[in-house]
């Protein structure tokens, strides 16, 4: 370098090249150049040397270094490389603003790599020439767009891209036949792409998937096999397409897109499917066409566009084996039971037992368990939870058998004979029962059923048997209203039933339309009227088998051909009726005779009601005025003569009415037209043949001022009208003036005393002394040798006049009821059987207190004396000492006594005359959920369980009846209260008022009219409230509620309420469908 400028003897190089200053010791240097091909050379000092070349790595090899060098401009770093006389490859590395670029060639090759530069991150190729053989190349591409990966050979290609564009990710694939097939993953969803020969190699896209639509196809292909799959919508269309043939020769255009969608399912049909489809598939082409190589599978019925894959369970059923069970109908494939054979729809659909033969839509339906039953018909046993070794034929037959099990305990305290079967020396037969050892509990079981509706649900008032266990039931439409356990029964018949007759045991029934009497068990009944249905107790045949007693209901009468002259008359004995119907055995030579005996000196008597035909006069206030004349009995208030105290009379006596003098507001003193003993004494019918007196309700009312003396006979002054001021002399008088006019009666005339009365809605008495009046009539009895009936054994008290009277004073229809049913029983007492003897002369009947000495010698029991026995009828000792609470299970109702916490249950009430003297027996159903036996009566009681426990004979300090446990804190159950005359407490039975009436004293019971009888409807927000129901206000528990619609329909009314003013509200919803014209309401009063 000469003055800043560069001497070389170098031919100028006319092309780009690198200045080099090397540096060869101190202050010395070497400059050089390096030329494209990466060769150095060296300048020389003087310009006539020629320069010398040198390569990097010789200049290198100096130790001369380019570390902290700089250099400016592009590195350029080549080889080549010769093969056969001529360059034919090498590499290179060039560094420029593309980025870092390196490259390899060779022979027919050549690869890339570039780092960096403007878009690209990494990019790699590789590729053979187009002409090679191979024809094969590569690409690799990270940048500002993605990453794409690109394969060739000759007609082939493959590429992976993840693009950051709209395409997202895609792979495609070009083949031989210049079709693409792809997949994409877009904005718009997810694309596949395949190719379509027969559309000239155009791809088609034909599947996508959109967040919009879906799965969906553009094109459609007939499938040729199992796993390819085309629309349902395309084939149902072609099949409606091809009309009501179904289908047939319906074919798929051949341009359509397969669709190769492996186990794809849903709206897709396989090729089997289409085939079915379009050309109907036969069960002879599944097997004859096919060369019978038919797999045995379920045949499943279906309708037409069924999905046969949902077949299982359906309406439609099917044919096959499960479990070793064989079953035609929609068996449920979860069963686990083996060895059964169903056929049906909708039967045994859960149940694990064996050997069972269902026959019958929902037949035996409910079970989840039950082995070695023959169920037929449809609804037969429908209900049932668990049932072994049933023998059930016939429509509904059993349908209401809902229980699952019953405790062994329970079966063996109705019908003990069972447990010799199940526990004793035949417990071999316990698995026919259901049992399980570990629960002691049984199934319903071993029972016959034979017949439409046997034990069905007739009605909503006679649901049907929930449990049984060895009974045989023969007929149609029987059983109804038995609630609840049906042990060990013969019944032949058909429409056999009850109402609200909770269970039915240890009886033989034979007969058509019978009523099976409320609680009547153990008992015989052989009848058939084709007139009208009879009870159990009033059959031609009954007998009681506990009793061992039979009795015919009827003539009976002996064929004397066929019975044997007896030879030794010594032992033989008679056999006598009593007047109560009863035969007893007598020595023959015990019998009397008489003028009137017949052979062997046996008299021949009839018995006769006295009553009946006789003419009767009734001499009364108010309380037996009907008609016009009165403001209370009258049609306008709703009353029938039938339903008055006098009605209910007649009707039972069968007697006639000669005259009913009554007169509202009139009284026995007095001087005014309508006094009894000044004006109407003398007013009854000359021919009447009995004259009851009911008079002086008005007179008490009025205090014990007037009550007057009690006078010697036939003292009084008849034409003194200061002897009618007051009741005793009155009453006196009027009875002499009935006696005198009526001489021939005699006895006949009965008095009756005045009934009490009371302040409307209290429990005050209108006179607390109104029973002066009650004694002085019996006092008046007494004096003239007459008949009385005391009212005040009607047992209307200051706390319950409510539900007999309307105003404290007048009794309403069930008081009315109830004061002729306790006349008729009275009358009873008094002797109502009159015995003739053979010769025409009269035998006296037995007077009451004859009676009760018969009756204790040779009485066991008798009727029930106390009433209201399925309600409250006892009251606490204390405040605390049991509160009453009406409640019902599954075992009926009852009524909770519940005591304090400190306090045992105390409980008193139910007065009955005489009770207590001995002569009497009582018993009582008690359960308790103590831990321990519970002491009531002085008898232990088990917790948990219904015990009857019973006093016979029994003596107390009073007539009231009382109950007491020994345990605070502890509530008693009680039901079926019974207290009757005689030395042995029989089973319960209600008392004859509780079911002689029409109208129960006990409950309500009757169809009412709206807008009559003072029944009115109304509109109170979202219900409807019937008011103006007599005693509502009162009632316990609604038992029954059906609303009555125009057109005679009937709908159930489930939890009806009653309002605080009395009426029955429930949601006007159900009172939507029609005009309700009448309801049917049948409740309990407290």
């Amino acid at each position: 370098m000469v003055n800043g400028k560069i001497i070389t003897t170098m031919p100028v190089v006319k092309q780009q090249a690198t200045l080099y200053f090397l540096e060869r010791g101190t202050n010395q240097f070497e400059l050089s150049l390096a030329d494209d091909n990466g060769v150095l050379r060296t300048l020389a000092g003087s310009a006539s040397g020629s320069a010398v070349q040198q390569t990097l790595s010789q200049v290198l090899a100096t130790g001369n270094k380019l570390e902290g060098k700089e250099i400016e401009g592009d590195l350029v770093v080549k080889n080549t490389y010769t093969s056969g006389g001529s360059t034919t490859g090498g590499y290179s590395i060039v560094g420029n603003e593309e980025g870092i670029d390196l490259s390899t060639a060779g022979s027919g090759y050549s690869s890339r790599i570039v780092i960096g530069g403007r878009e690209k991150l990494l990019a790699s190729t590789f590729n053979y020439p187009s002409d090679s053989p191979l024809g094969m190349g590569g690409y690799f591409y990270v940048g500002n767009k993605g990453i794409n990966l690109l394969s060739e050979v000759i007609d082939h290609s493959e590429s992976l891209q993840f693009n950051s564009d709209n395409r997202g990710l895609f792979f495609n694939y070009y083949g031989d036949n210049k079709t693409t097939k792809g997949f994409s993953v877009l904005d718009s969803g997810m694309h596949v792409t395949i190719p379509d020969t027969k559309l000239g190699g155009e791809n088609t896209t034909s599947l996508f998937f959109t967040s919009n639509n879906g799965l969906s196809a553009g094109e459609y292909f007939n499938p040729t096999s199992d796993n390819q799959y085309v629309q349902k919508k395309y084939v149902d269309d072609k099949i409606a397409a091809a009309g009501s043939g179904g289908g047939s020769g319906a074919t798929l255009p051949a341009n359509n897109a397969t669709i190769d969608s492996g186990g794809l399912t849903g709206n897709t049909y396989s090729k089997t499917e289409v085939d079915t489809k379009l050309n109907k598939v036969t069960f002879k082409t599944i097997t004859v066409d096919n060369g019978s190589t038919y797999v045995p599978k379920p045949i499943s019925f279906i309708k037409e566009g069924t999905d046969p894959d949902s077949i299982v369970g359906s309406a439609f059923g099917e044919i096959g084996i499960h479990n070793w069970s064989m079953y035609w109908g929609n068996y449920n494939k979860d069963n686990t039971g083996t060895y059964n054979l169903q056929l049906g729809v909708n039967n045994s659909s859960k149940n694990v037992g064996e050997q069972n033969t269902i026959l019958g839509n929902l037949a035996f339906n409910a079970s989840t368990k039950g082995s070695y039953n023959t169920i037929i018909g449809t609804n037969a046993a429908a209900e049932i939870l668990a049932g072994t070794n049933l023998t059930i034929i016939g429509q509904s037959a059993g349908r209401k058998l809902l229980n699952q099990d019953r405790s062994l305990d329970d079966l063996k305290q109705i019908s003990p004979i069972f447990e010799e079967y199940i526990t004793g020396r035949y417990k071999s037969l316990a698995p026919t029962f259901g049992y399980d050892t570990a629960t002691n509990r049984l199934t319903s079981s071993n029972t016959v059923y034979v017949g439409s509706n046997i034990g069905n649900v007739l009605s909503s008032r006679n649901p049907g048997m929930t449990t049984t266990v060895g009974s045989i039931w023969i007929g149609a439409n029987s059983g109804g209203g038995i609630q609840y356990r049906d042990y060990n029964n013969i019944v032949i018949g058909s429409h056999v039933w009850t109402r609200n007759h909770f269970q039915l045991y240890n009886s033989i029934i034979l007969g058509n339309h019978i009523d099976i009497d409320f609680h009547k068990y153990n008992v015989l009944a052989i009848h058939n009227s084709g007139k009208t249905r009879t009870t159990v107790s009033n059959s031609l045949i009954y007998g009681e088998f506990d009793d061992r007693l039979l009795q015919i209901n009827g003539k009976f009468n002996l064929n004397p051909t066929y019975i044997s002259d007896i030879a030794d008359k010594s032992k033989a004995k008679a056999l006598v009726m009593n007047n109560d119907g009863k035969v007893y055995t007598t020595p023959l030579d015990s019998i009397g005779g008489g003028s009137g005996s017949g052979s062997g000196g046996i008299t021949q008597v009839e018995v006769k009601n006295k009553l009946k035909g006789k003419k009767v006069a009734i001499f009364g206030d108010s309380i037996t005025n009907f008609g016009t004349t009165s403001d209370e009995y009258n049609t306008q208030k709703g009353f029938r003569f039938e339903d008055m105290w006098t009605g209910v009379f007649f009707s039972l006596t069968g007697a006639e009415k000669a005259t009913i003098n009554a007169v509202s507001g009139s009284k026995v003193a007095g001087t005014t037209y309508d006094a009894f003993a000044y004006s109407r004494a003398e007013q009854a019918a000359p021919d009447s043949e009995y004259i009851l007196i009911f008079m002086g309700a008005n007179d008490q009312r009025e205090g014990n001022a007037k009550l007057g003396t009690l006078r010697p006979k036939n003292t009084l002054d008849k034409t003194k009208a200061e002897n009618y001021a007051t009741f005793t002399e009155a009453y006196q008088i009027g009875l002499e003036k009935i006696l005198k006019r009526h001489k021939n009666l005699g006895p006949q005339v009965i008095l009756m005393t005045p009934m009490k009365s009371f302040n409307k809605n209290s429990q005050d008495d209108i006179n607390p002394d109104s029973d002066a009046y009650a004694d002085r009539v019996i006092e008046i009895a007494k004096l003239y040798g007459l008949r009385y009936i005391d009212m005040r054994g009607l047992g209307i008290t200051n706390y319950n006049h409510g539900y007999y009277m309307s105003d404290g004073l007048h009794p309403n229809i069930v008081g009315q009821k109830h004061i002729g049913n306790y006349v008729v029983s009275k009358l009873m007492e008094f002797g109502v059987l009159e015995v003739q003897g053979g010769g025409g002369s009269p035998v006296d009947a037995y007077t009451k207190a004859e009676t009760d000495t018969k009756i204790k010698e040779i009485v066991v029991g008798g009727n029930n004396l106390a009433k209201n026995t399925s309600l409250p009828i006892f009251g606490q000792n204390g405040s605390d000492t049991g509160t009453p609470e009406v409640m019902k299970d599954a075992t009926g109702y009852f009524v909770r006594y519940t005591p304090s916490a400190t306090s045992p249950v105390g409980l008193y009430g139910k007065k009955v005359e005489g009770s207590n003297l001995g002569n009497h027996s009582r018993s009582i159903d008690v359960r308790h959920s103590h831990t321990s036996n519970v002491t009531v009566w002085g008898q232990q009681v088990a917790p948990n369980k219904w015990v009857r426990i019973k006093q016979e004979s029994f003596t107390a300090p009073n007539e009231f009846a009382a109950i007491s446990a020994d345990v605070p804190g502890v509530a008693l159950d009680l039901r079926n209260y019974k207290i009757e005359l005689g030395s042995k407490a029989t089973d319960w039975t209600p008392n004859i008022e509780e079911f002689s009436t029409a109208t129960s004293s006990r409950k309500i019971d009757e169809v009412f009219t709206i807008s009559q009888e003072g029944i009115e409807a109304s509109r109170v927000g979202t219900d409807v409230v019937f008011t103006g129901v007599p005693y509502a206000k009162d009632i316990a528990v609604i038992l029954e509620f059906y609303l009555i619609f125009a057109d005679g329909v009937a709908t159930k009314v489930e939890n009806a309420q009653i309002t605080n003013d009395g009426g029955i509200k429930f949601p006007a919803t159900l009172a939507a469908r029609d005009i309700v014209k009448k309801f049917y309401l049948k409740a309990l009063i407290k």
